[in-house]
């Protein structure tokens, strides 16, 4: 454990940040980062990015190879912002609706500028011959034949 504590108050010094973050004293900001214990304490061959040396879990371990999935909690300066997969001060519903909303228009806006344009740029390559295509070579071409069974 000392090597966790070790990274936490000296990433806080590193960040400028010792006199605020970095510990769990009176004064301190509580920053909070939970892990769920369960997926942690699995064995070493359930973690498929683990290096085979590797025995057992350790702070380092956790550092390393710990993902998304394992955040149970985040609190920042007391306040829980993350909990079971879901941000608490935001409402994700109101906020995926939201987008939504302005990714459609935003399409929508988008064809309507497309065909508003649609003539102007007809007409301006209706001033250039179109020349005949022919395909120039043929590479790799297989007969492919069908048995009647």
């Amino acid at each position: 454990m000392e090597f966790l504590r070790s990274a936490i108050r000296n990433g806080a010094e590193a960040g400028g940040y010792g006199n605020r973050v970095g510990a769990l004293e009176p004064g301190y900001e509580a920053d909070l980062l939970v892990l769920e214990t369960e997926r942690l304490n699995r064995s070493i061959s359930e973690y498929p990015t683990r290096p085979p040396y590797q025995s057992r879990i350790t702070p380092a371990t956790v550092l390393d190879y710990a993902t998304s999935s394992d955040i149970e909690i985040v609190m920042i300066g007391g306040r829980v912002v993350f909990e079971d997969g879901h941000l608490t001060l935001l409402d994700e519903q109101k906020s995926r609706q939201a987008l939504e909303g302005i990714t459609r228009t935003k399409q929508e806006m988008g064809i309507d500028i497309a065909s508003r344009l649609d003539p102007y740029i007809r007409s301006f390559y209706q001033r250039f011959p179109t020349p005949e295509l022919s395909q120039a070579s043929v590479y790799n071409v297989k007969e492919i034949r069908i048995k009647d069974d």
